[in-house]
């Protein structure tokens, strides 16, 4: 009995989930297609009755963890909770993990070897985390660059990271990647910005805008304070003492 559209997709959309994990799992080329179907119940002349080759796969699975990775940062912006899930990025059992992590890290040296396509789908999901970061970072002149940075700083903490291993050192890149990358959330607000950006050594470029205008602002009032008070009138001489003549005798 011939499947309907509709079946046919569904199945699609099942070997490409399976696709998906497995190659975050054990990478594009330990990932075979034989295993792949067979995890879909599939034989594996199947296969060919939905993809053209093994490439095609693998482009479509990439393409589908980076929209699953997305979506879940969307998902916590709108909900003003983008800087906590930003963190929990950076914890060991989530860095560790393969469903929920970024498919560039978890894939690793294998992305830079696949075709052009599925690189093209990886880089469209990065560009869409980009956009993100740099909405979040509100009218800052370098919202954009600041997102750029987030995004290549994080992801090469937990890269690094995942390489040593040292726990402790691990744990303690994991560390300052958060302490330097994301920022205090602002007061009275509990959504976070996406980037702190390159800071200074006192650490006065790393703030994000909304925390610098507030400081600017802070700082304009007691400039005006200042300018506005009386000036210290000088302290008065002691009088001097008057000698009275004495009577002539």
């Amino acid at each position: 009995m011939k499947k309907s559209k509709a079946e046919t997709a569904a199945t699609r959309r099942r070997i490409v989930e399976i696709a998906s994990h497995a190659i975050r799992a054990r990478g594009i080329d330990g990932t075979g297609v034989a295993e792949v179907m067979a995890a879909a119940g599939l034989t594996h002349g199947a296969f060919y009755r939905h993809f053209e080759s093994k490439e095609a796969l693998v482009t479509e699975a990439a393409a589908l963890s980076m929209d699953v990775f997305v979506e879940a940062a969307q998902t916590a912006a709108e909900a003003g909770q983008l800087q906590k899930h930003m963190e929990r990025y950076l914890l060991p059992e989530y860095r560790d993990g393969v469903l929920g992590g970024c498919p560039v890290i978890q894939l690793g040296s294998d992305l830079a070897r696949a075709d052009t396509q599925t690189r093209h789908g990886v880089a469209q999901g990065l560009e869409r985390l980009i956009e993100l970061g740099t909405r979040e970072n509100g009218g800052s002149p370098t919202a954009r660059e600041d997102a750029i940075f987030a995004l290549f700083a994080l992801q090469g903490a937990v890269a690094l990271s995942r390489l040593v291993e040292d726990r402790k050192l691990a744990r303690e890149i994991l560390a300052i990647a958060r302490r330097r990358v994301l920022p205090e959330p602002a007061a009275g607000k509990g959504r976070g910005g996406a980037t702190r950006g390159q800071g200074g050594k006192d650490g006065q470029a790393a703030r994000p805008a909304a925390a610098r205008k507030t400081a600017a602002k802070a700082a304009g009032k007691r400039a005006e304070a200042v300018a506005v008070e009386p000036a210290a009138r000088p302290a008065a001489k002691p009088a001097s003492r008057v000698r009275r003549p004495t009577p002539s005798s």
